[in-house]
């Protein structure tokens, strides 16, 4: 396995004698107009919200992969761009500590990408469940006293949010609000409370 890799970073170093190509991720999330998204500040990556997709270009940057996903906030764009770099003449420490920054910051792209895809699936489910099912009660954003006496659910954390089921859950609740909540409490689970909370947090911010 040791003379496997150490065969492996060889080759790796030898084709980087003569050329490298950088790689970085970018993202914006919920995108309003597409005409915009050249000039736009992405987020993540070497962009860091401080250049766009024409900035990296006038940096030598080229897309390798552009992904988007419409959602009912706009659009989400991720954005893979790389760059072709000379490396004739450079010592091979050079080259391995090109080579390590390269392979960590490909990892930080891929778990950033990740988690946005998380999030944004999560919110997606908190969406749908919340229009289907809360709306009609708390309010487009969650922002009225249902029936009137209840507290806004866009004021409570986390904790508070799962509380508040769970005590309609456990029977720790009465009255007419009791008698309401009860069955819509009883049909989410631990996913379902965190996916609307991750939505009404969404909308609110």
């Amino acid at each position: 396995m040791l003379k496997k890799s150490i065969i492996t970073t060889c080759l790796v170093l030898s084709s980087l004698t003569y050329a490298t190509a950088q790689t970085t991720m970018c993202f914006k999330q919920n995108h309003a107009d597409l005409i915009t998204i050249e000039n736009t500040k992405l987020d993540g990556g070497e962009c860091a919200s401080k250049k766009s997709s024409s900035d990296m270009k006038k940096e030598g940057w080229t897309i390798a992969d552009i992904k988007m996903t419409p959602n009912s906030l706009g659009t989400d764009f991720i954005y893979v761009f790389k760059k072709e770099t000379s490396l004739e003449n450079v010592s091979e420490e050079v080259l391995m500590d090109k080579l390590y920054k390269r392979i960590e910051t490909e990892k930080a792209a891929k778990e950033e990408a990740a988690k946005e895809a998380l999030f944004v699936a999560n919110k997606q489910a908190g969406e749908k469940l919340f229009t289907s099912k809360c709306v009609i009660c708390h309010g487009q954003k969650g922002e009225l006293k249902a029936k009137g006496v209840s507290r806004p659910i866009n004021e409570l954390d986390h904790n508070e949010f799962q509380a508040a089921i769970r005590d309609y859950n456990v029977g720790n609740k009465d009255g007419v609000m009791a008698i309401l909540m009860k069955p819509y409490a009883n049909m989410m689970d631990y996913n379902d409370i965190k996916n609307v909370y991750t939505y009404l947090k969404s909308i609110n911010e």
